[in-house]
């Protein structure tokens, strides 16, 4: 359970590229500490080697589900701060047009203006009038298929 409450930390509070190296570095970190206990309670006599088997086993057990939670945490999960006249999301989408669907969360976008873009080197944004509310988000690819998208709603 460790582990997977571990990736499951992570995956809260960081972006995936984040929560990929953090994640990685706690893995190494666990297994490096339970491989010490295995040889400080073998100097002891108090275990064989079979155990050390059971400890390499969920060693890896442990370091893929850890990632593989984290990662999956912080892919799916759409993190918000509301302020008094502003709403910032950060979100993935695995297509653009997956976004609309995000952006009905928050309000209608069949009410909003038709997106104004502007590209830069690695990202698109897009900015639009949603009655009395500005709506303007970012766009980076993150992965093949995978693209990292920051809304700012503003009043």
């Amino acid at each position: 359970m460790g582990p997977i409450i571990t990736g499951f930390l992570i995956g809260l509070n960081l972006d995936r590229k984040k929560a990929l190296k953090f994640s990685i570095i706690d893995s190494i970190i666990g297994s490096l500490v339970t491989t010490s206990i295995y040889y400080l309670l073998k100097e002891f006599g108090v275990i064989s080697n079979l155990f050390l088997v059971a400890v390499i086993i969920f060693n890896v057990l442990g370091s893929i589900l850890c990632i593989s939670v984290s990662l999956f945490i912080s892919r799916n999960m759409t993190r918000t701060i509301v302020t008094n006249n502003r709403l910032e999301a950060d979100f993935y989408v695995k297509s653009l047009d997956e976004i609309e669907e995000k952006l009905k969360n928050y309000l209608d976008p069949a009410q909003c203006t038709p997106p104004k873009y502007g590209l830069s080197e690695n990202k698109i944004e897009i900015m639009r009038k949603c009655g009395n509310m500005s709506l303007n988000y970012e766009v980076t690819e993150d992965s093949p298929n995978l693209y990292k998208v920051h809304l700012v709603i503003s009043t």
